[in-house]
């Protein structure tokens, strides 16, 4: 049985009013879910589902997170621990590239400007002595 994406347009409902701490506590649970649709497309063959399911979940969540005014980024330049958290390393091709991210993981999360959870990010590290290209 193949699973397909449903016909209806997801309904977005009002945005609460935050207390100005941070954002909406769905916020969370929406990146959770966008984390668990990524593993979802590299699953192993099994039961059949249509991409266009996925890809409407990812887009719904995407306008869900867009309404409170959270938007995904993708880690760049030097490791900043408030924006990158690095969760991997490869030897940098050269010394200047040390501490700078490498390859971006997961994306991270803004609310406003406020990093919600840093973007998942593989490091550059100091090549090891006597170690090949």
């Amino acid at each position: 049985m193949q699973v397909t994406a449903p016909a209806v347009t997801p309904v977005t409902a009002p945005v609460a009013e935050t207390d100005g701490e941070g954002p909406l506590p769905v916020v969370s649970g929406l990146i959770d879910i966008l984390d668990r649709v990524a593993t979802l497309r590299g699953r192993p063959a099994g039961v059949p589902l249509d991409a266009s399911v996925l890809d409407w979940l990812e887009q719904s969540v995407l306008r869900m997170l867009a309404d409170c005014e959270v938007r995904p980024y993708e880690g760049e330049g030097e490791l900043d621990p408030q924006r990158h958290e690095s969760v991997d390393s490869e030897p940098a091709p050269r010394p200047e590239l040390v501490n700078h991210v490498a390859t971006n993981l997961r994306p991270g999360y803004l609310w406003r400007a406020e990093p919600v959870r840093p973007a998942q990010v593989s490091v550059y590290v100091a090549a090891k002595e006597g170690a090949g290209p």
